[in-house]
């Protein structure tokens, strides 16, 4: 029993960092307030589909209509690589990363690069049984990747964090 209620409430977590919390709310009053809704089981998905513009067909089918148990991320690959400005000077630096899912449901989870100054985070879904990449661009020197930042429950650890070596020129 506490391992549903625990469930439930990373659930509702993890619905808020996708849509975000107008969306969130919005899609409550919505419900709220329109007894078709609430009849249909589907009725929350719809009603959160349209108030966040987003398709959430995924996340229900692996969170709520069935327990297809938690992701099991681990970071395969970072590649850093540093970028030019035309007239060949350092500019920046582009960071590949590849996540491996083992786990069988799918997870959109946070991925950071970071520095002593700056901070840039995108959002990467990786399916269940499946890798995916994101790349990101980073105006300053990454010292750091995390992927997840426990907001999304997993098999063993939710927060991945690998320190960057940076080739030389």
């Amino acid at each position: 029993d506490l391992f549903y209620r625990t469930k439930a409430a990373a659930v509702w977590w993890m619905l808020r960092g996708i849509v975000g919390d107008d969306a969130l709310k919005q899609a409550l009053q919505a419900y709220r307030s329109d007894p078709r809704l609430d009849s249909d089981p589907e009725g929350l998905e719809r009603a959160l589909e349209k108030t966040s513009h987003k398709d959430l067909r995924w996340f229900f089918n692996d969170w709520v209509y069935r327990d297809r148990g938690l992701p099991d991320l681990t970071i395969v690959n970072i590649t850093p690589s540093q970028t030019d400005t035309r007239t060949g000077l350092p500019d920046g630096w582009l960071v590949a990363i590849d996540v491996r899912n083992d786990g069988f449901a799918t997870a959109d989870v946070p991925v950071t690069v970071r520095s002593a100054h700056s901070t840039q985070t995108v959002r990467l879904r990786i399916a269940g049984q499946a890798s995916a990449s994101t790349r990101i661009v980073f105006a300053g020197t990454p010292e750091q990747v995390e992927v997840n930042d426990g907001s999304v429950p997993e098999v063993r650890t939710s927060i991945h964090t690998r320190d960057l070596v940076l080739p030389t020129h």
